[in-house]
Order: C-alpha cells, then structure tokens, then sequence
C-alpha cells in the first residue's frame, strides 16, 4: 500500500507572519515578547518588506509603527497638555507630508476649530484642546512661510 506523504508547508524566510506584520505596523519599538527574537530580526524585516508595508499608507496621514523608528526624521511631539501630537500634524511638521496629506491637515484643522466662536466654545469645555489649536496653528504659519500652502 503506497504511503501518502503529506507536506509541510514551510514558511519561507521572505515572508512575514501575521504577528510580525502587526508588530511592524502597530508598534514603534522592539519590545520584550514581540513577535521578532531580536531587534535586528525586527529591522532587517522592515528592511525586506518596507515598500509594501508603506503601499497603503503614504498619502493617508499615517505612517507604520515601524516607519517611525527606522526611516521617520523625528517622533511625534508630546504637547504641553500631555498628549501625542497628531500622527498627521507630526508628518506635516517633519516635511513628510504629501501635498495631499497637507491639505487633509488643513481641512481637519479648519472643521475641528472652526469659525473663533466655535473654538471659544470648544476651549471652554474642553480646554486641552487649546493646546492643540496653538501647535497646529504655529505648524500652519510655518508651512505659509515655506511656501507649502498648495489649494
């Protein structure tokens, strides 16, 4: 009687496992536990498999966790109030904004504060966000002086 041998599939080296590719776009850094043995495993993966994992990213205000250790310029600031700048306010800061991705940061910023007695309503219920108005308002006067402004 012929023996059916049944193959294993083995995972090739090039490939990424679910929990490695989660790691990769969720998490910022290595950390004990994490789907890679290593950090250097950690950083030759993002290495093999960076354009991929940026396929659907660029262009919609956000970025990889592991974008933002290995290839990002700087790190989103922590506002005076405590909280993380926005990952769309830290591109456009950084200059690794698209031009599209600059004028989705420009929409927001012009619903979320809207006309001054809207933003004075806000502030008055919720006075941390007068700490993320100021900081967008200064990265947008910086933009205007760069001459990045594009309609």
């Amino acid at each position: 009687m012929a023996t059916v041998r049944r193959r294993r599939r083995v995972k090739r080296r090039d490939e990424l496992t679910d929990g490695e590719f989660w790691d990769l776009m969720l998490d910022r850094k290595w950390r004990e536990g994490s789907s890679f043995e290593s950090p250097f495993l950690r950083k030759a993966a993002w290495l093999a498999h960076r354009e991929e994992l940026l396929e659907g990213h660029v262009g919609e205000g956000v970025r990889p966790g592991a974008w933002w250790e290995y290839d990002a310029p700087g790190q989103p600031l922590i506002l005076t109030d405590g909280r993380e700048e926005g990952h769309l306010a830290a591109l456009v800061r950084l200059g690794e904004a698209t031009p599209g991705e600059v004028r989705q940061f420009l929409r927001e910023h012009a619903l979320r504060f809207g006309s001054p007695q809207e933003r004075e309503d806000l502030f008055r219920f919720h006075p941390d966000e007068k700490v993320r108005y100021e900081h967008e308002k200064r990265l947008i006067e910086a933009l205007e002086k760069k001459g990045r402004m594009q309609k």
